[in-house]
């Protein structure tokens, strides 16, 4: 077998690399099968938003997966922000808005890195009626407001980083 001066190369490159690593390595550089972080808060505040959140939690699905949920229902869209800026709750339903704001220091919070993992909606959701309600005949009608129900805003899934 011949080697040629580029496998030579290649060869001595890797041996030198390698040489640098504790002799007991044996490379197991590859993620566990359980969840990274098998406690989460969850914080939310109670709009049709959250309802994907609230019946992942209700139906078992993160403890499936190895996630002790809890969820907490918070007061407002700050208290939101503050408790995910400080470590409270490790994940939230907020809108959209918020994660890029605190990621940027706006909003009179400091600046706090946040991902989006998911969106859960953006902005067009509603709550419609089936066609033989009497109300929606009334509406119809000329009596009470618009068929359509809007819900809540474009709402995201953020984690602090």
């Amino acid at each position: 077998m011949r080697v040629n001066r580029r496998q030579f190369v290649a060869t001595s490159a890797a041996a030198a690399l390698l040489a640098g690593l504790p002799a007991r390595w044996a490379g197991g550089a590859w993620a566990n099968d359980g969840p990274e972080t098998p406690k989460v808060r969850i914080g939310i505040i109670a709009l049709t938003d959250c309802s994907s959140i609230v019946m992942a939690h209700e139906l078992g699905l993160f403890k499936k997966h190895g996630i002790e949920s809890t969820i907490s229902k918070e007061a407002s869209w700050a208290v939101i922000r503050d408790r995910l800026t400080l470590g409270e709750n490790q994940a939230t339903h907020m809108l959209l808005g918020i994660p890029y704001a605190a990621t940027m220091g706006l909003q009179g919070s400091p600046v706090k890195p946040m991902i989006i993992p998911m969106y859960l909606n953006r902005n067009g959701q509603a709550i419609d009626r089936r066609r033989g309600d009497r109300r929606a005949r009334d509406r119809r009608a000329g009596h009470g407001p618009g068929r359509g129900l809007p819900v809540g805003d474009a709402a995201a899934v953020a984690v602090g980083a």
